[in-house]
């Protein structure tokens, strides 16, 4: 696989497409989010004897849908203003095109089934709530970022999405799995190897895609599940995601029409990349060289157009929960030969060679 740096006029208009995303989420009420065909009609339903607005349309797969706005208020009658708002739709008809471009151009855009999936859980509220988007997804997203594409990229129709309980901020609990099955109804909970546990996983029946739920644990609790109430599914502990999805940024995704996603930064997506590469078994072979080629490539890029990124990273190792456990299997990574030159050029940096940590402090290992 060849990677390819951008031209200005690409990049540029890759900024423009995020700029026009973050309009529509902050200005407007994002049409992305109905997957809209034609015209939206205010719909006023009254429920034990209060008023509540929804909408009514007809999707691009030709089912018509109503979705609830808010109760009767001045907010949600602004909301539903905008909505008939001409510059929205032109705004939109703008990003599609500019997705074409880019797409053109070697820019890597999820496939159609991503595509919808993240459009469920954008109009849940769950994508733009405590969650993060991790996985082949969300590191194409990043070289897209930086300003560079990957011929050919690695095609993948998985989806992993990392829940903090503590940050989601949903005003009413919903229930994600009836969301997805109301998107495709051959959506099924996959059942976990340990029948004691609950499923994490959601599948497609008769395709090859599936959404994963994550959440940080203990490195002795991986594997294990834990209850997201506001969502009404299950997630899977993994150790060091406390570490991968601090500080998350605000990263343009190539959807049909472009959308904000909350992602890892570049620089811990990538250590953290290596350091999981170390943890897999030898049966997950072809995962540990997928999870090493995309930590050295983001760092090969990094170390070069942005190498304060990456010490800041090294840094906030010591901070982590389990920074020994963190540490030593990045550095086993970072010992093989293919990554030697990595490992070269982040000891320069760094002034010392890559440390271990137990509990912060220094330590030869754990």
């Amino acid at each position: 696989m060849a990677l390819y740096e951008q031209n200005l006029v690409i990049m540029t208009l890759h900024a423009e497409l995020t700029q026009l995303c973050l309009d529509a989420e902050s200005v407007y009420t994002d049409f992305v989010a109905f997957d809209v065909v034609g015209a939206i009609t205010p719909l006023m339903k009254t429920i034990k004897g209060s008023n509540y607005w929804y909408v009514q349309y007809t999707d691009f797969s030709g089912k018509q849908r109503q979705n609830y706005i808010g109760p009767d208020t001045p907010d949600t009658r602004n909301t539903l203003d905008r909505l008939a708002d001409e510059m929205g739709k032109e705004a939109l008809r703008r990003r599609r095109d500019l997705v074409k471009a880019l797409q053109h151009s070697g820019y890597y855009r999820v496939s159609q089934l991503a595509d919808d999936a993240l459009l469920v859980l954008k109009r849940s509220g769950a994508l733009q709530s405590g969650t993060v988007l991790i996985g082949t997804p969300a590191y194409h997203a990043i070289l897209n970022s930086l300003g560079f594409t990957e011929n050919p990229g690695i095609m993948t129709n998985d989806m992993d999405v990392v829940v903090d309980n503590l940050q989601l901020v949903l005003p009413d609990n919903i229930d994600l799995y009836a969301e997805l099955r109301q998107w495709n109804d051959k959506v099924f909970p996959v059942p976990p190897l340990n029948l004691k546990d609950e499923s994490t996983s959601f599948k497609i029946r008769g395709k090859d895609f599936h959404i994963d739920f994550l959440i940080h644990g203990p490195y002795v609790q991986m594997g294990q599940t834990a209850r997201i109430a506001k969502l009404g599914i299950h997630a899977q502990k993994v150790p060091f995601m406390d570490y991968l999805t601090s500080n998350p940024v605000t990263t343009l995704i190539l959807t049909k029409h472009g959308s904000v996603v909350t992602l890892p930064s570049a620089a811990r997506f990538a250590l953290h990349k290596a350091a999981i590469a170390a943890s897999r078994p030898p049966t997950f072979t072809s995962k540990q060289i997928k999870d090493r080629h995309q930590a050295k490539t983001i760092l090969d890029v990094l170390l070069i157009r942005d190498p304060e990124t990456v010490r800041e990273a090294v840094d906030a190792i010591s901070i982590m929960q389990e920074p020994d456990r963190f540490s030593t299997l990045l550095n086993r990574t970072l010992a093989l030969p293919e990554m030697q030159d990595i490992r070269t050029r982040l000891d320069a940096i760094l002034k010392t060679p890559l440390p271990i940590y137990v509990h912060g402090r220094n330590s030869p290992g754990f």
